[in-house]
Formats: C-alpha cells, structure tokens, sequence
C-alpha cells in the first residue's frame, strides 16, 4: 500500500497539480480537513497539521491511516504477467480489481480471467497503481460501449417497459442505459462511479457541443470570485461544457456534503468567465447546471437544492433531476416549489418509503 501515483503523468508539483492528476486518475476527492498533492512524480494525501496521516488504497477504494508506507509498491523486473495478476488481485472478488474482473465476466465481456492477463501492459518495473489502471482502462470502454449499445439495451427489462408506455426508443435507451449503468456502479469502488457515469451520460445525453473536464486554475477561480490567489489553493474542474453551459454530474444516492456544495458556489462564481477546453475555441461560461443522475441520489438531495436555488434566486442555476423512466425533470428557482412537494420521489421513480 501506498499513494496513488499518476501514470505517466509529467507536470509541475502542488495542490493544484495534485487535483488535477486526481481527475485524471478518476480518484475521489480527499476528505475534508485534506487534500491531493502531486509531488516528487507521486499522487499524495495532505491534512492539516493537527490530523492523522492518510492515504489512499486503491485495492480497498478507500482513505486508510498512513502507516508511513510511502513508496508505491512496484513490480520486480522479470516479472510474468499472470503472477502480477494475482498480486493485483485478480483472482480474489473481494478485492476492488478483481471484483472488476468479476463484473465483466458476468457482463459476457470477457470468456476467462486470461483475456484481462493478455491485455495487460508488461507489469517489470512499474507501479501496481500503473499497471491495474492501465488494463482497467482498456476494459471500461468495453463496458462503456456495451451498456450504451442499442442493440444490449433492447435486451432489458428496463427498455421494454418504457418504450411500451412511452412509445419513444430514446426514452426507453436512455433509461434502460442509466439503470445499467447505476447497476454496475453498485458494484464499482468511488473512484470508478464518478467515472462511469460522466461517460455514459455523454453517450445517452451529451450533445455534440459537449466538451469533458474544463480545468480551471486557482488563479481563474480566484479572479472570478474576487480574492487573492493565495486564498484558493486548489482549481476546480467542469465535468462538462455543453456550448456556454457548465455542467457538473453527480452520480451519488446520498446527500452531497460541504465540500461538493462549495463545487456549486464556484461554478456559480464563474458565470461569465470564458475557460479554455482542452480542445477548440475557449467558451464564456453562461450557465450552471447539476445533474443527479442517480433518482435516489435526486430524491436526497432535493431539499438541498430547494436551499441552493433559495439562496440564489437570481443564478443562472438548474438542478437536473433524472428519473428512473429516462426523463429530466429540471428544477429553477421558478419552480422549486415542486422540490418541497410529498410526491417528488414518485416524479423521479423512486417508491416510497
């Protein structure tokens, strides 16, 4: 065990750095009290002096104490790819990679473990963090493609209850595509399910103006919030731009906390700042939407909205709740009242209580 190390990654040192080598790696964001700092080539959990060290435990998906263990484990040159296999843990389903491996083989993707031993990168030499993420990223387009495919979806259950009330095969695809794709995150470790989600909404809903992962720098955000650099030390970054639009997706089923309600305030602070895309023209950023697109997820964080759009009535701000029938049900300060109302979680398809 050890920090998370980017894989390939060559960039400059400090916090802000260190978020965007945690975006990239699809890792979740550090506790509150903490931060990701990229330094000396690694990937690293900071705290405030008074609290304990962590780091964070890709196998276990999740922030443990820091036994001062800080060098990443690293494969012995020579080393033969089915034994790294098992050293990753991929023959143990209990595991975060090989529950993985677990997941596609019940999703047909793969006939044996051996096809995800032949996929992977020659393990001597490199990091374990390295050489797992490498061949989980050659599987998550498979699965990403699959669970996308009109022809899988027509399979389901999902779409064929909808397309029969509905009589719309978009409809009926992008509900059956977004239970697909809640299903699997169930079974997925945090620092996947953000990732899955992003790319499976902009396969069902993203439109051809969509641009993925606008990073905006500390001193950007600091201009447009009118404060001293020096006071943010982290940048933020925009999960989508769709044309002028600022998009932020939200694949949780529990009620955001401080640190995700702060993503909102400095989305807001940058209406009207134009950020550069990784790709084209640079686009002015107009308005400001969050997308939850888990109706659970809806459902627990709708009277966190209501307080949001309460105390901006005036933001170009939209809340887009997705429902369980592949509808989006938006929300502005012009009609929040439908957040207070009894049947709300029916509206989304969540059953009652």
């Amino acid at each position: 065990m050890g920090t998370a190390q980017g894989r390939g990654y060559i960039a400059a040192e400090g916090m802000a750095e260190g978020e965007r080598v945690r975006i990239a790696r699809k890792l979740p964001e550090a506790p509150s009290g903490y931060r990701w700092r990229f330094r000396k080539g690694r990937l690293e959990v900071v705290g405030d002096p008074d609290r304990k060290k962590l780091v964070y435990d890709e196998a276990k998906g999740k922030f443990v104490a820091d036994t001062g263990a800080r060098v990443p484990d690293r494969f012995d040159s020579g080393i033969d790819k089915r034994k790294a296999f098992r050293d990753l843990g991929g023959y143990d389903p209990d595991s975060s990679f090989g529950g993985f491996v677990r997941l596609l083989l019940d999703q047909g993707l793969i006939k044996s473990r051996e096809d995800v031993i032949k996929a992977m990168g020659e393990p001597g030499g490199r990091t374990h963090d390295t050489v797992r993420g490498n061949v989980k990223d050659v599987f998550k387009t498979k699965l990403i493609a699959q669970i996308t495919s009109p022809a899988y979806l027509k399979q389901t259950a999902r779409y064929k209850e909808v397309l029969r009330r509905s009589g719309d095969a978009t409809q009926a695809r992008r509900a059956a595509g977004m239970e697909e794709m809640l299903r699997l995150s169930e079974r997925l470790g945090p620092e996947e399910r953000g990732a899955l989600g992003e790319r499976v909404y902009a396969e069902l809903f993203g439109g051809k103006q969509g641009v993925v992962h606008v990073d905006v720098s500390p001193a950007e955000l600091a201009a447009a919030k009118g404060i001293a650099e020096s006071e943010v030390p982290l940048g933020r970054s925009i999960d989508r731009m769709d044309g002028t639009r600022a998009r932020e997706l939200k694949n949780v089923s529990t009620r955001l906390g401080p640190r995700e309600r702060g993503q909102i305030d400095d989305m807001l602070a940058m209406v009207g700042s134009t950020v550069q895309p990784s790709s084209g023209a640079p686009r002015t950023i107009e308005q400001v939407s969050v997308a939850f697109l888990d109706p659970k997820g809806g459902v627990a964080n709708a009277s966190l909205a209501y307080e949001i759009l309460s105390a901006n009535p005036k933001a170009p701000l939209t809340f887009e709740f997705h429902t369980a029938d592949g509808k989006v049900l938006k929300v502005t300060a012009k009609n929040m009242g439908i957040l207070q109302e009894p049947g709300f979680a029916a509206k989304l398809g969540v059953p009652g209580k």
